[in-house]
């Protein structure tokens, strides 16, 4: 519940561009999962900017972090570093370089992110496109997270500092 949270909380933010971050996140998890991406490669193309809802700066390390213990090292760096993979497209029109991903060109996961970046992502900001809806997605999110979800847990402070019986 708390990640559908945070997507919710994506609506809120469009930074000029022509869709909203829960739209973009959308198109971009649509698109892969039609592209037959695996389960957690579609996962983190719908959660790689749901740290936005948190705070811009570090939103793709905030958006790597929630997903870390739920997909592989190569999906979970992917994540960690597209904004990076991303510079290619528009770095020049801010002042940053456009070669960052080239830092990573020797990564085995390297491949895995110019493919999500630039199949997926960059082209995730049409008005237009007709993308699945965050109810289609929630079995994705909840039987991922739903072991985990703290509004579920029966877990007390008094829990974490109780003492092991001595056996």
């Amino acid at each position: 519940k708390a990640v559908i949270n945070l997507l919710t909380q994506c609506q809120r933010y469009a930074f000029g561009m022509p869709v909203n971050v829960l739209q973009h996140c959308l198109q971009t998890a649509t698109r892969a999962a039609r592209a037959n991406a695996s389960d957690e490669m579609v996962l983190a193309a719908l959660l790689h900017d749901v740290g936005i809802a948190i705070s811009y700066p570090g939103h793709a390390q905030i958006s790597a972090s929630i997903i870390r213990s739920f997909v592989s090292e190569a999906v979970y760096k992917t994540v960690l570093h597209h904004h990076e993979f991303e510079l290619a497209h528009y770095g020049h029109r801010i002042g940053e370089s456009t070669t960052m991903r080239d830092l990573y060109l020797n990564e085995p996961w390297y491949t895995t992110a110019v493919k999500f970046v630039d199949e997926w992502v960059q082209v995730s900001y049409d008005p237009n496109y007709n993308s699945y809806t965050l109810n289609e997605f929630k079995p994705l999110i909840q039987a991922t997270f739903a072991e985990h979800d703290t509004e579920t847990l029966n877990v007390t402070m008094t829990d974490c500092f109780r003492e092991q019986p001595a056996y």
